[in-house]
């Protein structure tokens, strides 16, 4: 099922690959760019709890369908125009799309009777990634021999294989509405936004957890997927030269961006053991703290070819910090668990739209270098500030 997610994925990853590698050549202005990208995530603020009260009254099983198989059309679908307003409808339909076939893949984890919540989050993200791995390391490679409609006809067929194992899943699951009943609370399904936001302002821990999914979504997820292909075409201007071979920007866009859900197809798995067994809280605001960090080393720009390096370090960190957030909020068990993972997964989506819409800024002459270096600083602020209370408390 995991598999069929990631599949899913194919077409938005494509997107944060070439549209802003490619960005002079695209019909779109930084500020539509920055819409598209982002207009998937807004959307989501809602569809969230659609997809928790259509789940809740008509079953998993065909509502997750329909959502695998619309998700396939929208991939093809980008091929066809790229007319903004048309854009734009597509990204506003997989935002719901994904509110599907992610909240499926959350009650999969979080509803089983096996206390491995870590390692579930880990297996979940390792094979949900096939897609993004699939989209960023070939859509580069693709749009830059072929073009951009080639590319999305292309990966319009490799998303099809989901309904293969659709077929298979359909055999053998029932559409139970009862099953889960209690992840799908009525509350949780009833209330836009944050579900009981008044008790978590008072909240120490789960807001702060909270902020934290807000701002790591917001760097990596927004701001980063949606930027990098600028940032390194400032840097290495048409394409970066290696023995006399030159690789393409949405090429090199590409492969740094996959080297993302690669790490957690192949480490994600490992890092949930290792955060069941070892670490505790206090270190996931140390690795925070590291992430704001390497986004300094990004703003301060001491070596093009450093610039290529400091991505790996984030995304390993970054996947890390995922699954530990993931792991403290599910056993967190002052709320129930539908309305953590609501107010959770509400978080990180806000921060994962805000994040293209700051690229704003860079239409008022600010360079993505002082962006990055400010918004290190900003990470820092917030992982001091934690520590000093987490440990006042």
């Amino acid at each position: 099922m995991f598999i069929i997610v990631g599949l899913s994925l194919l077409g938005d990853s494509m997107l944060y690959t070439v549209i802003p590698a490619q960005i002079e050549a695209m019909p779109f202005s930084i500020s539509q760019m920055s819409l598209l990208l982002s207009a998937n995530r807004f959307i989501r603020l809602f569809s969230n709890y659609w997809a928790a009260r259509i789940y809740k009254i008509h079953g998993q099983k065909y509502p997750f369908s329909i959502s695998v198989i619309v998700a396939i059309l929208i991939t093809f679908g980008y091929g066809l125009s790229q007319t903004f307003w048309y854009f734009l409808f597509l990204r506003i339909l997989w935002g719901v799309c994904y509110s599907f076939l992610r909240l499926k893949s959350l009650l999969v984890i979080f509803t089983s009777k096996i206390n491995k919540s870590g390692e579930f989050t880990g297996k979940y993200r390792a094979f949900s990634r096939t897609g993004d791995i699939i989209g960023t390391l070939f859509a580069g490679i693709l749009a830059d021999r072929f073009g951009f409609q080639i590319t999305t006809i292309v990966f319009g067929f490799i998303s099809t294989i989901s309904l293969i194992l659709l077929f298979k899943i359909h055999q053998i699951e029932p559409n139970n509405k009862n099953y889960n009943n209690d992840f799908l609370s009525n509350e949780y399904a009833r209330i836009g936004f944050f579900s009981n936001f008044k008790k978590i302002l008072n909240d120490f821990k789960i807001l702060s957890l909270m902020l934290m999914g807000f701002t790591l979504y917001f760097m990596i997820q927004g701001l980063i997927k949606s930027s990098y292909g600028i940032y390194i075409s400032y840097a290495f201007e048409s394409s970066l030269n290696i023995m006399k071979f030159n690789i393409g920007i949405a090429t090199l866009n590409g492969f740094i961006l996959s080297s993302r859900p690669f790490i957690e197809l192949f480490l994600s798995a490992s890092f949930g053991r290792l955060i069941d067994k070892y670490l505790k809280s206090k270190f996931l605001f140390i690795l925070f703290f590291l992430q704001g960090v390497f986004f300094i080393l990004l703003g301060l720009y001491i070596n093009k070819y450093l610039t290529l390096l400091i991505p790996f370090l984030l995304f390993i960190n970054s996947s890390l910090i995922t699954i530990m957030i993931y792991t403290e909020i599910g056993n967190y068990n002052k709320y129930d668990i539908s309305d953590r993972m609501a107010n959770y997964t509400t978080s990180n989506d806000l921060g994962s739209a805000f994040g293209p819409v700051s690229l704003v800024i860079l239409n008022f002459g600010i360079s993505l270098q002082v962006l990055y270096f400010m918004f290190g600083i900003f990470i820092i602020i917030i992982s001091i500030n934690y520590l000093y209370n987490y440990h006042k408390r």
